[in-house]
């Protein structure tokens, strides 16, 4: 592929029209970001039947502050959502509702305050030392799977900062699991998307529940050793430290650490990926960047007080999270009927907030499909209900920061040692699952830098 600044960004072919209910059936489960048609980046609201299910999607501002924050209340999370995530991960934070999501949050948000995201920083740098000790190996010519690579660090670092775990034959396993646990669901499930009974058998459903029994074994084990020995500072231990309301059970920790290994590495490692390849396919940005790290860091680490000042690495991270947004689809159901900018949203209807579609919204971005980093460094509260890559309101991610501290740190240190060039003229085409992955793979060349002063 040859790299230039008028690229455009990949993505799957936009539909002339709506699939028909039968190629819906075959083939809407397999990327959801794909099932769009073209005008669905013009509409502000977008509300559709399929059999017995209502779908409705906020595709404007207005639309989704109220579904977000001002009526959040209303909205829970969907049974879509749970028959993708509840197998691997039960009720911790992302699927728990109500006064139990918020003594969760409570419990957890301390975690992920300034002053430990700073502390973490050290932890992430000396995985990504591992790693690049690992490339500096790596045979000249051969390509190397980045996408691979950034899900291996992200898993590592939050391991190593969450739950104080370096042992790299549990993370190895951990990491298998993980992987068998998201391959379990290879499709979404049409099943729940329409409305069926639950008694007709999701595809799947077996591997994902024999995946979770093999990390209810390590998981388990992990909190028994823990209570025991306690470390101290991390996430597992003020899990285990909470006594409101009696505490946490095991199974109810168990879940949480789920959670937090699967979402705290998934969106991290594809927010990575998408960036190294953006910024590939873009070298005036990469030179840009090289100038900043350059500049700023003066041939030394990044650290904690970087993320404020490397700001066009920042415009980088937030323009490849902007084209390519881990959580592409946010899935709620109404607990009672609303109203929604004028249109009726009934209780039963699958209410949709996407940001794949607000992110590159003809009516709110210039140029949407170009990978531009200077639009995100101009004022951000313009942007506030149509760039949403970590959600909004009282159930956004609680790790935001920390995923952002551990993607600048990461792209900081491999770009002042490597650059990554495409292995394949092949597009890369995102692919919506869980997360918007970067197809199956993502072959790059390591290249190694230049280090002489500028």
């Amino acid at each position: 592929m040859t790299a230039n600044s008028d690229f455009s960004s990949t993505k799957p072919l936009r539909l002339q029209r709506r699939r028909s209910l039968l190629d819906f059936l075959r083939h809407g489960g397999a990327n959801i970001v794909g099932n769009w048609y073209d005008t669905a980046y013009d509409k502000p609201f977008i509300s559709s039947r399929r059999l017995m299910r209502r779908f409705c999607v906020a595709n404007d501002p207005q639309s989704v502050r109220q579904i977000l924050v001002s009526n959040a209340d209303n909205y829970r999370k969907s049974i879509v959502l749970r028959g993708l995530l509840a197998p691997s991960l039960g009720e911790g934070l992302i699927l728990s509702e109500g006064k139990d999501w918020q003594r969760r949050r409570r419990a957890i948000a301390p975690a992920f305050n300034p002053k430990r995201i700073h502390a973490y920083v050290d932890p992430m740098l000396v995985e990504t030392r591992k790693m690049l000790g690992r490339w500096d190996r790596w045979p000249v010519g051969k390509p190397i799977d980045i996408f691979a690579e950034m899900t291996q660090l992200a898993l590592a670092i939050v391991c190593r900062t969450l739950f104080s775990l370096d042992r790299e034959g549990i993370v190895s396993q951990l990491r298998e699991i993980l992987g068998r646990c998201y391959h379990a669901k290879k499709r979404i499930p049409i099943a729940d998307l329409l409305g069926f009974p639950r008694w007709i058998p999701r595809r799947g459903l077996g591997k994902a529940k024999v995946a979770a029994t093999d990390l209810d074994r390590i998981l388990f084990a992990l909190i028994a050793e823990r209570r025991q020995v306690d470390i101290g500072e991390d996430l597992l231990s003020m899990l285990l430290e909470w006594r409101e309301e009696g505490g946490f059970a095991d199974r109810q920790i168990r879940n949480e650490i789920a959670t937090f290994l699967v979402a705290g590495h998934e969106t991290t490692a594809v927010t990575m990926a998408w960036t190294f390849y953006l910024l590939a396919t873009h070298p005036e940005a990469e030179a840009r960047l090289f100038g900043e790290l350059a500049k700023e860091l003066k041939g030394r680490e990044f650290g904690a007080a970087d993320f404020s000042r490397l700001s066009f690495l920042r415009a980088v991270l937030d323009e490849s999270l902007r084209l390519y947004p881990p959580a592409h689809t946010i899935l709620r159901e109404p607990f009672a009927d609303d109203q929604v900018c004028g249109h009726e949203v009934r209780t039963g209807a699958i209410v949709l907030v996407v940001p794949w579609l607000l992110h590159r919204h003809r009516r709110y971005w210039n140029r949407p499909d170009a990978f531009e980093p200077e639009r995100f460094l101009n004022k951000r509260e313009d942007k506030k209900y149509i760039y949403i890559p970590f959600g909004i309101g009282p159930r956004g991610c609680v790790g935001a920061s920390f995923a952002m501290m551990e993607a600048m740190a990461v792209v900081a240190t491999v770009a002042t040692r490597y650059k990554l060039r495409l292995a394949s003229d092949v597009p890369v085409e995102p692919v919506g699952l869980i997360t918007l992955k970067p197809g199956n793979s993502l072959p790059m060349y390591l290249q190694a830098r230049d280090q002489s002063p500028l």
